[in-house]
């Protein structure tokens, strides 16, 4: 059975998704939990697009923000 994120996943483009916010999808939904510094390691990204792409993930309720400053992470 595909959850609402494998097919947002698997669908990025046809959802207007960038291949960089389905990447975070699959880091958060693998890893469960996650920070900006861990994705920017994991992506290669900068931190100030890692932190715009989540923003937008929250926005649009695929991602949850937890904590403030540096002891923000990520979940789904």
């Amino acid at each position: 059975m595909n959850t609402r994120i494998d097919c947002i996943i698997e669908a990025h483009d046809i959802l207007s998704l960038s291949p960089l916010a389905a990447e975070i999808l699959h880091q958060l939904k693998f890893w469960k939990r996650r920070t900006v510094t861990d994705l920017v390691h994991r992506t290669q990204e900068s931190p100030s697009t890692i932190r715009q792409r989540l923003r937008e993930l929250v926005r649009d309720g695929y991602a949850r923000r937890h904590g403030k400053g540096k002891s923000t992470w990520y979940t789904l």
